[in-house]
């Protein structure tokens, strides 16, 4: 697994060949918010917390491209890889 930073956009690139399961895994307590002055210093994310995030912003994305028009493929992928991490049944 590489991580790549990207301080002009503010974003990480996660290169993977593992399931998305043990790269979540390998994340826990990777990132780590700052608390203003005199609060207490969060502690690390947990699994549920990372992948709640990243579902939320699969979806936050498939809309985006849902608003620009680009509904086939980019959105509906977002939106199944956004079910897919949230934990939501696959219909068969």
């Amino acid at each position: 697994m590489e991580i790549r930073a990207r301080p002009l956009t503010g974003s990480m690139i996660v290169l993977h060949e593992a399931s998305i399961a043990e790269v979540l895994e390998r994340c826990v307590g990777l990132f780590k918010v700052g608390a203003g002055q005199g609060a207490p210093e969060p502690g690390p994310l947990s699994l549920p917390q990372i992948e709640g995030a990243v579902a939320a912003a699969m979806t936050g994305l498939a809309l985006m491209q849902t608003a620009r028009g680009r509904v086939l493929p980019p959105a509906l992928t977002l939106l199944w890889y956004a079910a897919g991490i949230a934990g939501l049944p696959a219909r068969k």
